[in-house]
């Protein structure tokens, strides 16, 4: 099919795609990596793996790479279980594509990206989060496969705070 078809217009609204990675253990803690305090944004604060997806790569094969890069894990079976529209701007946002894996190996692999910790789910309320963790972390701790998928909104009000929706 020629490009020309999919309907593209300069003044439509567009989306960078995003993966975002949660594993969690058999002993109820997720791996979260602390933002390092180079990067440009999420300093010091705490989030699931993931990143952008690159030319050429459909969402599961960003995520798998995000978590391999991120953490050392290769052998980690994830399954899609959010996507999340963020607006940033009037005409472009972020589409989020939410992972869930399991993973019993402790062994994990520092990157550049930050520390890699393994956090009690009873204690992620009293860590520095980012700003939608709070609520979409024990979201995804409690989604189980073969349920619909989470699907949320987010967006900023005029003071620049975070707001989150969720369907259902």
């Amino acid at each position: 099919m020629p490009k020309s078809e999919q309907g593209l217009v300069e003044h439509a609204y567009t989306v960078i795609p995003r993966t975002l990675i949660f594993i969690f253990n058999t002993n109820q803690e997720v791996l979260l990596i602390k933002g390092s305090t180079h990067k440009e944004r999420w300093q010091n604060v705490y989030n699931g793996v993931g990143g952008h997806i690159e030319a050429g790569e459909d969402i599961l094969t960003a995520a798998n790479r995000e978590l391999a890069e991120e953490t050392g894990i290769q052998e980690c079976p994830i399954n899609l279980c959010g996507q999340i529209m963020i607006d940033v701007f009037d005409h472009q946002g972020v589409a989020l594509f939410v992972f869930k894996g399991h993973y019993e190996d402790q062994t994990i692999q520092p990157s550049n990206e930050g520390e890699l910790y393994w956090m009690p789910m009873k204690e992620i309320e009293n860590l520095p989060l980012v700003d939608d963790l709070p609520v979409l972390l024990p979201m995804v701790y409690a989604y189980n496969a073969g349920e619909p998928i989470i699907i949320g909104k987010y967006f900023y009000n005029n003071d620049g705070k975070l707001l989150t929706k969720f369907v259902g």
